[in-house]
């Protein structure tokens, strides 16, 4: 594209993978013809896996490792001073990206029309792709009308979730999953309390979670 093109559309799709807004200026196939490209597919989805977290848990981790560099702790109290809010974030959003990878690939690599020809390392990285984006984020690197049934029911699954609280995404949020989630075991096990990390959830965030997701 040249230096001046090339660093306009660097920019731009840096600016919309934060965001989590999908829009792309490079033609009718979003990020396909780059969708063996590690450095384009590790960028975006970094951006919108940074994007989908929230400020909030951003400000909680550069906190603790501010207070890290001044007292010199380890990283395993770094995680002890992480907020509840932080360690459902960060929890629910590596299960729910290898989760995604492992069903992608799972459904989706004997497809002829997706992946079928693609190496092993291709594959997984077209699946890690399309977990990351269904962030809400909108980009693709595979042709979406060509998936199976099954993957465009999981995908529709994932929008709905979305991303995280205060972030750039949407979807009911990682964390009212979580509190859905944690809840039902709680009840299946009898128990009258929903705990996580040492710690309770009170039954008002149980409502609101309810309501969101409803």
């Amino acid at each position: 594209y040249g230096i001046s093109k090339g660093i306009y559309y660097s920019i731009f799709h840096s600016v919309s993978a934060f965001c989590n807004a999908g829009f792309d200026i490079l033609g009718s196939n979003s990020l396909i013809n780059y969708s063996s490209d590690l450095i384009v597919n590790l960028t975006i989805m970094g951006l919108i896996i940074v994007g989908g977290l929230g400020f909030t848990v951003w400000s909680d981790i550069f906190g603790a490792f501010r207070q890290e560099v001044k007292e010199k702790i380890k990283f395993r109290k770094i995680l002890k001073k992480l907020s509840l809010h932080t360690k459902i974030v960060l929890t629910m959003t590596v299960i729910l990206l290898v989760s995604g990878t492992i069903i992608f690939y799972t459904l989706e690599h004997n497809n002829k029309y997706v992946m079928e020809n693609d190496s092993f390392g291709e594959k997984i990285l077209k699946s890690a792709f399309q977990s990351t984006t269904l962030r809400t984020a909108g980009f693709s690197t595979i042709e979406q009308t060509e998936l199976t049934t099954a993957s465009k029911f999981i995908s529709s699954c994932y929008m709905f979730i979305g991303g995280s609280p205060a972030s750039t995404s949407g979807g009911i949020k990682t964390t009212t999953l979580a509190v859905l989630i944690l809840f039902t075991i709680s009840f299946i096990q009898g128990k009258n309390g929903t705990n996580i990390f040492g710690k309770s959830i009170s039954f008002e965030t149980l409502k609101r979670a309810i309501v969101i997701f409803t």
